[in-house]
C-alpha cells in the first residue's frame, strides 16, 4: 500500500477550502469536496455554518491559483487531516481491491494504482482504459507507458511511471 507520506509528498497538505486545479473545491490532503453536504465528513475548527459559508464563497473564486491564495477568504480550518486520510486511504484500497483486484498486483503496481485513484478519483482512473487492460494482463510496461495524467506535474507522473516500470 502506498504510504500517507507519498500522497502527502505530492498533495500538501492544507487546512483551508480551495480550488483544486479543476476548480474544484478541496481541502486536506487533496480532498475533493464538490458538493456541499460532503463538508460534514470532515472535523472542522468551526461551526458547519461557517464551514459552508467558506464552501459557497471559495466555490466562486477564480480556479488556479495557489492553494495559498484562497486562506484569506476562509475562517474555517480542518482538524485531523491524519486521520481522514489514513481512513481515506483505507477506504480507497479496498474499493480498488474490488475493481482493479489491488491486491494481485506487486507492491508498486499497488503504490501506483493508490496514487492515480488518489489523484483522479476511481471515476477518473476507470477513464483509463488502456491502462485497465495492461493491468488485466500484468503488462506493466505499457501501464507505464498509459499512466500519464495532465493537471499534475513531471516529476509525479515520472514517479508513477518509474513505479510501473519497477516490476
Amino acid at each position: 500500500m502506498s504510504s500517507l507520506d507519498d500522497l502527502k509528498m505530492w498533495e500538501g497538505s492544507t487546512d483551508w477550502l480551495y480550488l483544486d486545479t479543476v476548480g474544484i473545491p478541496t481541502v486536506g490532503y487533496g480532498f475533493a469536496v464538490p458538493r456541499i453536504e460532503m463538508l460534514r465528513a470532515y472535523y472542522w475548527s468551526r461551526e458547519m455554518a461557517v464551514v459552508e459559508a467558506d464552501w459557497r464563497i471559495v466555490s466562486d473564486l477564480v480556479k488556479g491559483k495557489l492553494a495559498s491564495y484562497y486562506a484569506p477568504f476562509t475562517r474555517a480550518r480542518l482538524l485531523h487531516a491524519d486521520v481522514t486520510a489514513a481512513q481515506k486511504l483505507a477506504d480507497l484500497t479496498k474499493l480498488l481491491e474490488r475493481q482493479f483486484k489491488y491486491s494481485t498486483h506487486p507492491q508498486p503496481a499497488q503504490e501506483a494504482l493508490v496514487d492515480l485513484a488518489w489523484n483522479l478519483g476511481l471515476g477518473g482512473l476507470s477513464k483509463y482504459v488502456s491502462l485497465r487492460a495492461a493491468l488485466d494482463k500484468r503488462d506493466y510496461a505499457t501501464c507505464a507507458r498509459e499512466c500519464s495524467r495532465r493537471g499534475v506535474s513531471e516529476a509525479r507522473n515520472k514517479w508513477t511511471r518509474n513505479l510501473f516500470d519497477s516490476i
